[in-house]
């Protein structure tokens, strides 16, 4: 990997990424966990530690969208009223993922965990993948009152 440049290198490991996730949502999927059996599983040590202070939704899917750039480069963030909605371009990680049969779990496992994430935050999350774009609609929690 030293004769790549940094983008070559970045792309090489992406794809090494989604090739790994996709073997291990087709390990977990031939187990039996669904996707949010799995990503409990995975993120049971993060959620043991103290999750620290709740920020302001702005702040929050502003920072989680930043950190989707990072790995998925293409994201875009709108706002209508209370509800924000992230929109990641995923096409160039699906290909990985299609050859383990994965993308459906995949897609589950990334809305799974964007809804334990953002329980923290007092916010609903939900989506899916619509073509090579992953949707997450966050929504501030009703509370029963």
């Amino acid at each position: 990997m030293s004769g790549f440049s940094v983008d070559e290198q970045i792309s090489v490991l992406r794809r090494h990424c989604m090739n790994l996730a996709g073997y291990a949502f087709s390990l977990a999927r031939r187990q039996g966990l669904s996707p949010e059996e799995a990503l409990r599983l995975w993120m049971e040590p993060a959620m043991q530690r103290s999750g620290g202070h709740p920020l302001d939704a702005r702040t929050w899917i502003e920072r989680n969208a930043a950190a989707m750039k990072i790995f998925h480069r293409n994201v875009d963030i709108a706002r209508d009223d209370e509800t924000w909605v992230m929109r990641v371009d995923v096409g160039d990680e699906l290909p990985p993922l299609e050859a383990w049969g994965a993308v459906d779990y995949w897609a589950a496992w990334m809305i799974a965990q964007a809804r334990v994430v953002a329980e923290r935050q007092g916010l609903n999350a939900s989506g899916g993948l619509e073509g090579s774009t992953l949707t997450v609609r966050f929504e501030p929690r009703q509370s029963s009152a």
